[in-house]
């Protein structure tokens, strides 16, 4: 399910890179300023909602019960 989340986090990213016209043409697959940036927001998005919005018992039911 976190790593569900966290596809749609980095495809959205994506998605504001392009509102902001940031995106024209092919981009890098792997590295580069656009693909980088989606990679770690899309981290600090999944990262911030299971220790800010899970509940305990929803980090539990993940097997992510030690993560504070």
């Amino acid at each position: 399910m976190i790593d569900y989340c966290r596809t749609i986090a980095h495809e959205l990213a994506h998605m504001k890179q392009d509102v902001d016209g940031r995106i024209s043409g092919p981009q890098q697959e792997i590295g580069g300023e656009i693909e980088d940036e989606a990679n770690v927001l899309s981290g600090r998005y999944t990262k911030h909602f299971i220790k800010n919005i899970l509940t305990d018992d929803e980090k539990k039911k993940l097997g992510l019960g030690s993560y504070k």
